[in-house]
């Protein structure tokens, strides 16, 4: 099985997740045969993962400091599953592509209501008034690019979870369920 997992610059986030599914790989039985890559749909040429997602993904014992930006290509259509980090990555890629639902998911569709439902609860005093944009939970998982550490953290934390409950289900051989 092969999963890329796909994100606008393929500097923050996409890396950060290939960094997050070794960890998982690491940590679970079953998903040694699961090859793993990243992409963006609108990268700079050749550029190198962001400061903040190569110091996070030390913090988890993984390296992305040799990590280059790539550009999704028409064979990355062929990957079993692929995974973007927003809705509207997800949907350029089906129409552009013809791939289906099953094939092309949001990562953050594996993470539980319940969860980004605490979540926003912890992040709506840092919007003040402006919190009336966080008050129903979506699958995406929005670009930290040019934020602080603590939103590169925030991120980076929903996708550990999002990929750790998709190892979870993969190495249980459960079927993903269509979102």
């Amino acid at each position: 099985m092969k999963i890329l997992f796909v994100c606008s610059g393929n500097t923050c986030r996409s890396p950060l997740a290939v960094a997050a599914w070794h960890v998982a790989a690491r940590e679970m039985e079953g998903l040694e045969h699961i090859e793993v890559d990243s992409a963006g749909l609108c990268p700079d040429d050749d550029a190198p993962a962001a400061y903040y997602s190569i110091k996070i993904a030390k913090s988890w014992g993984e390296d992305l400091s040799h990590h280059r930006t790539k550009l999704f290509q028409p064979e990355h259509a062929n990957f079993d599953l692929i995974l973007t980090l927003t809705t509207d990555q997800a949907n350029v890629i089906k129409s552009h592509f013809n791939l289906d639902k099953r094939t092309v998911r949001v990562l953050g569709s594996f993470i539980s209501r319940k969860s980004k439902r605490e979540t926003i609860a912890e992040l709506r005093p840092l919007w003040g008034h402006d919190a009336k944009h966080m008050s129903s939970p979506n699958d995406d998982i929005l670009d930290p690019h040019g934020g602080s550490y603590e939103a590169y953290l925030d991120c980076a934390r929903q996708i550990r979870t999002a990929v750790g409950e998709l190892a979870r289900k993969l190495s249980a051989s459960k079927p993903l369920e269509n979102s």
